[in-house]
């Protein structure tokens, strides 16, 4: 008889070859997978340092702009001189807007000129510039437009200046296109008239950012609120130095020419009363001396308003005695001054118990109804 032999062949995921591979590939995958998740958080481990970092480059920006604001506001109200303050302002907006230079321009619009109120970082060349056509200085559109400017690239840009006419307006285009890739310029408005344009130039070619415009309309404005303190100041100045001229005026016409007016009237009745009554005109001689004296006081006190320096230089012994003689030439109040020892003050005091002692002496004409003053300084 023959023999038939069958062979089983077990499918092969059924064998352990299939099952050693199955293994394999699951390892291979998991390996792969993890890699992946790995790499995923390490990407967003970067990303996450990223964001921290530049929130943290963002908040330490805030701090300085916040800084520089609080202490610009405190430079613009303080006394110091208006070039002083301007240059503090410039210096302090090149610093937060990373600059290589800025410059505040005065434009002269009827003359179309501008001259260089104040700078920081700007080379020896440009810094010696005298009046050019503002046109050259490349803030001729934001004077025009009211609105900040921009220039990405000034070897390319253009301007409406005539160098070839101009060498100083040459100088600085050429200059400016030598030294610097970029350009941002942002008018200064005071009192509703653009006289001003803050500039800022950089080294390197620069895509301005809502917030570096932003924080150079705010230095801009900084600016213009110094420039506009400063004339209210001369305003005032000039206001009260009117008021003073009045308040003199007033004060002579009222206190000196009263006084003369008196001794004048005096002078004239003298002879004939000297014939009728010499007793009633020895009486009179006395009026007018002591009219003149104090004549003679008003007028002194005036000088010295006049000439406030002259209040420092006089001893404060004269200055009373002074103020008595006034009073009693212009009231017919006897006054008596009694200074015992040196008085030896600082100015200010100086002047300060000068205008108590004057205003004293006021009151005392004006509500006391006396008969005698006696004033005595220890």
């Amino acid at each position: 008889g023959s023999a038939i032999q069958v062979t089983v062949v077990p499918p092969f995921w059924q064998t352990g070859a299939f099952r050693i591979l199955l293994v394999a590939a699951l390892v291979t995958g998991g390996a792969i997978i993890y890699r992946q998740r790995v790499r995923s958080i390490e990407k967003r481990s970067r990303l996450l340092e990223r964001q921290v970092e530049e929130r943290t480059h963002e908040i330490e920006r805030r701090r300085q702009v916040a800084e520089a604001l609080r202490d610009i506001l405190a430079v613009i109200n303080s006394d110091r001189p208006l070039d002083e303050v301007l240059n503090y302002i410039v210096t302090q907006a090149d610093r937060l807007l990373g600059a290589g230079a800025t410059v505040l321009h005065r434009i002269e619009e009827k003359k179309r000129l501008a001259t260089i109120l104040a700078s920081s970082g700007l080379p020896e060349e440009l810094a010696d510039t005298g009046a050019i056509p503002y046109d050259a200085t490349w803030v001729d559109e934001a004077i025009h437009s009211r609105q900040p400017q921009v220039i990405a690239d000034l070897q390319r840009a253009r301007t409406s200046a005539g160098p070839e006419s101009d060498r100083e307006a040459s100088q600085w285009l050429e200059a400016t296109r030598q030294h610097y890739q970029s350009f941002l310029a942002v008018p200064l408005v005071v009192e509703g008239q653009v006289e001003h344009g803050l500039a800022f130039y950089y080294a390197e070619a620069q895509s301005f950012s809502d917030e570096q415009i932003g924080t150079a309309i705010s230095r801009a404005d900084q600016a213009a609120l110094a420039i506009d303190n400063a004339r209210l100041h001369q305003s005032a100045k000039e206001l009260a130095a009117v008021e003073e001229r009045q308040r003199l005026a007033r004060d002579l016409h009222d206190a000196v020419s009263q006084n003369l007016v008196s001794a004048s009237l005096i002078a004239e009745t003298l002879p004939a009363l000297w014939r009728e009554s010499p007793e009633e005109a020895e009486q009179l001689l006395d009026k007018l001396r002591q009219l003149n004296r104090g004549a003679l006081a008003e007028m002194r006190g005036l000088l010295m308003e006049l000439r406030p320096a002259a209040l420092v230089e006089t001893s404060m012994s004269d200055l009373l005695r002074q103020l008595g003689q006034a009073v009693s030439g212009r009231e017919g109040i006897p006054v008596t001054v009694l200074v015992d020892g040196p008085c030896s003050l600082p100015a200010d005091v100086h002047v300060a118990l000068y205008r108590i002692a004057q205003e004293a002496l006021n009151n005392v004409v004006k509500h006391a109804r006396a008969s005698q003053v006696d004033v005595s300084l220890d």
